[in-house]
């Protein structure tokens, strides 16, 4: 059997080496090692994105998209033990936001 970990990555839709990565190996311990790869996004409204995330805690989801848009992004209380799977494609960074169950602070 194999155990996967938590995998996250936000792209550019038009520029897909624009990306952002977070994977963890669950087989280190105690919580598994982070990896991350990161290059420079600029998030706008127009803008499209790529985002596939597999089985992460909507908080984790929050953490990922707010390395993204710093201190704006909020968890509602009633999911923040939810666990989401994402795989969208050319979408707005509010689409995939709403998709996550996620707010954000005005």
């Amino acid at each position: 059997m194999t155990v996967v970990g938590a995998v996250s990555a936000f792209a550019n839709a038009d520029i897909p080496h624009d990306c952002f990565c977070d994977c963890t190996d669950p087989s280190t311990k105690p919580a598994g090692k982070k990896v991350s790869y990161q290059n420079r996004i600029k998030i706008t409204p127009q803008a499209r994105y790529n985002i596939c995330a597999r089985n992460i805690e909507v908080t984790r989801a929050a953490q990922f998209l707010d390395k993204l848009l710093p201190n704006r992004i909020l968890v509602p209380a009633n999911k923040l033990t939810k666990k989401v799977n994402l795989s969208l494609k050319n979408r707005t960074f509010r689409q995939i936001r709403v998709s996550a169950g996620l707010t954000i602070k005005s």
